[in-house]
């Protein structure tokens, strides 16, 4: 009875505290991610390739085609209606509560469950994982690892291996890579069941069958992405990319410090903790960073004590340090410096440690203490979080929160200006990109949006320097030598439009917008033929293209 409750209290509380999300549009990395390739359901296409290349083509280094086909089949289901895409996110991170409620009850008994569920589903460092689709890939790879985790140690409890805990580390790998950390969680709860000197046979047989999944796993993604090639990196968005080694997992330790803060007071919430909003030092010898070390240090200290003493502390910690370890640009950097999404799976191992800490309150016979200190912890975390949600309502809302958060950051200034831009209001825009390029000057896509701004307001020769700007920082800049063509079409200097054009594509020769402009370049300057050939491109990429009809009719014609 008490288990149907304590299940009925966290999984109401995970959909209560993210309720609000409902009434949400799209924002942040939403629209990259319902990019043309989603929309189509080209299914073969996001089974095979990188899991950006359907925006763009950029290349992320990343694969997850299981993340990007559901998405493709809720478009297909609910095209651009975001509630249904919110609802389904918050299912899961429903799902993802019962499954810690459930899997730390069996480790800890009901309470500690109930506690560590309550934790987890009210945080609101979870946010950006619910709220945002681009948070899906966490919440589809956490509920993948804990229930194979679940299913796992159910199966250690029978004498037994699971076959279940095996496929869904599969699942997992192709929603996130960040599940390739299912063997060293699971390594953690046999050192707390078993203490390792004791580990039976069979399990031996699960670790195996692991590291054939993560083996297949690589080799997949190896084919797939043309090897293990170095992903694009922008310095704007990690600049620990751009360091040595050594100095770069100095910085990431005292950046570990920070999302430490963000679990234990998660006040100063931000969609962009990128260039400049978060201070790194370039030396060893920066003040802040010889104290960030000092302290990271001493949490190590405290760690291995805990592992000397298995409990249930001890193995929150370890879960932390486990799961975290992948994004934490240790190992290697990843694409972002820091993000809140990326603590959705390590959170599990802090609401742990916080359960134990006040079960030991319990244990003591101060209850009346530890409801207290539970109940204010919920309730001020839920109310953190509903306010939270508000922020993600939409891409103006939420880079506003960040600007007010880290107004030293460049790229809460260009999201709130795409936003502003994306409304109609230019001026506004042009101000939040001029702060944006105060703070980092090499921003090109910050250039290339105050072109698109000084275009719409017919300022054509300053959008032609904007573009410029942006195109000398990326001479591959497809989208802004078509534009900057169309202002010199516009000034009415055809022959400088059609050269922008035949560059914009010689960067991207599929760019049938930049053939359409081409051969309505060629039409007014009277070169009739190279206009046909430019149309008869045009028509090649776009079949289906609304005015196939009329281009026909007048090549024919010619």
């Amino acid at each position: 009875m008490y288990q149907r409750l304590y299940g009925a209290s966290v999984g109401g509380l995970a959909i209560l505290s993210y309720l609000n999300v409902l009434a949400n549009g799209f924002a942040l990395d939403d629209f990259g991610l319902l990019n043309e390739a989603v929309r189509r359901g080209d299914w073969r296409f996001l089974a095979t390739t990188d899991y950006w290349a359907g925006f763009g083509g950029l290349h992320s280094g990343l694969y997850r085609p299981l993340t990007t086909l559901i998405l493709a089949g809720e478009f297909r289901l609910w095209h651009e209606n975001p509630f249904p895409f919110h609802a389904f996110s918050i299912f899961l991170h429903m799902a993802n509560a019962l499954m810690v409620y459930a899997l730390i009850r069996r480790l800890g008994g009901d309470v500690l469950g109930l506690l560590a569920g309550l934790f987890f589903a009210v945080h609101p460092v979870h946010t950006e994982a619910v709220a945002g689709l681009g948070g899906r890939a966490d919440l589809l790879a956490a509920l993948a690892v804990l229930c194979a985790l679940y299913f796992s140690l159910r199966a250690r409890e029978r004498g037994e291996w699971s076959g279940w805990a095996v496929g869904l580390l599969a699942v997992g790998l192709l929603a996130k890579e960040q599940a390739v950390v299912l063997p060293g969680l699971m390594f953690g709860l046999d050192w707390y069941l078993h203490r390792l000197g004791r580990l039976p046979c069979w399990p031996r047989i699960e670790y195996a069958l692991y590291g054939l999944v993560i083996g297949v796993w690589l080799l997949v993604r190896w084919h797939v992405l043309d090897g293990l090639t170095v992903p694009d990196i922008s310095l704007l968005d990690n600049p620990l990319a751009g360091m040595e080694a050594p100095l770069r997992i100095i910085n990431a330790a005292a950046i570990a410090l920070r999302y430490l803060a963000l679990l234990v007071m998660p006040y100063r919430l931000s969609a962009d903790y990128s260039h400049a909003a978060i201070p790194v030092a370039n030396t060893f010898f920066s003040g802040a960073l010889l104290v960030a070390i000092a302290v990271a240090l001493g949490i190590t200290l405290v760690l291995c004590k805990f592992w000397a003493k298995p409990g249930l502390r001890s193995l929150g910690g370890i879960w932390m340090l486990v799961a975290f370890s992948l994004v934490a640009n240790v190992i290697a950097p990843i694409g972002t410096i820091m993000a809140e999404r990326l603590l959705y799976m390590p959170s599990v191992g802090f609401c742990l440690l916080g359960s134990a800490l006040l079960q030991g309150v319990w244990d003591l016979g101060r209850r009346r203490l530890c409801l207290l200190v539970c109940t204010v912890v919920v309730l001020s975390f839920m109310g953190r979080t509903w306010s939270r949600n508000a922020d993600w309502r939409d891409g103006e809302t939420l880079f506003r929160a960040a600007v007010m958060a880290y107004p030293q950051s460049a790229k809460a200034h260009q999201g709130l200006g795409e936003a502003l831009m994306k409304r109609g209001d230019c001026i506004g825009a042009l101000d939040e990109y001029g702060q944006a390029l105060a703070r980092y000057p090499d921003y090109a896509a910050a250039h290339y949006n105050s072109g698109v701004c000084y275009g719409r307001l017919q300022q054509y020769a300053k959008a032609i320097e904007a573009y410029g700007r942006a195109i000398e920082l990326r001479p591959w800049y497809a989208e802004a030598w078509l534009n900057v063509g169309a202002a010199h079409y516009a000034l009415g200097d055809l022959a400088r439009a059609a050269t922008a054009y035949a560059k914009a594509i010689a960067a991207r020769p599929d760019y049938a917008e930049a053939w359409e402009n081409l051969g309505h370049t060629h039409r007014q300057t009277g070169a009739r033929q190279e206009a046909v050939a430019a149309y008869r491109e045009l028509l090649r990429l776009s079949p289906g293209h609304d005015r196939r009809a009329k281009y026909e009719a007048w090549i024919k014609g010619r």
